[in-house]
């Protein structure tokens, strides 16, 4: 049990020291494909998860906009609403609401 609280403590150190400095994507990747494969996570749920979320990151970005965000992943528009519908994203939900402030 001493183990796992030295690895997390290892691993929040490492946090840390990525938002002073961060690693480079590639390094970062790999760490995150370590935790996966030490998770027992499968292939096809990795996949599906980082789908989910890279798309809904570039949906916030680009404000729910569906075809904006297509073009900034460089996908076809139907693809991307194809697969955001297979993921269960909703592009609306990210779309900020203007607030109406005149009267």
């Amino acid at each position: 049990m001493a183990t796992r609280g030295i690895s997390d403590f290892v691993r929040a150190g490492q946090i840390l020291a990525d938002m002073v400095e961060p690693r480079p994507t590639g390094e970062r990747m790999a760490m995150v494909v370590h935790d996966l494969n030490k998770g027992g996570i499968r292939y096809a749920e990795a996949v599906r998860e980082f789908k989910k979320r890279f798309l809904i990151a570039v949906l916030i970005q680009c404000n729910g906009n569906s075809c904006r965000a297509a073009s900034v992943v460089r996908m076809h528009r139907n693809t991307f609403s194809r697969t955001c519908a297979e993921l269960k994203i909703d592009a609306g939900s990210y779309r900020q609401r203007k607030v109406n402030r005149g009267a």
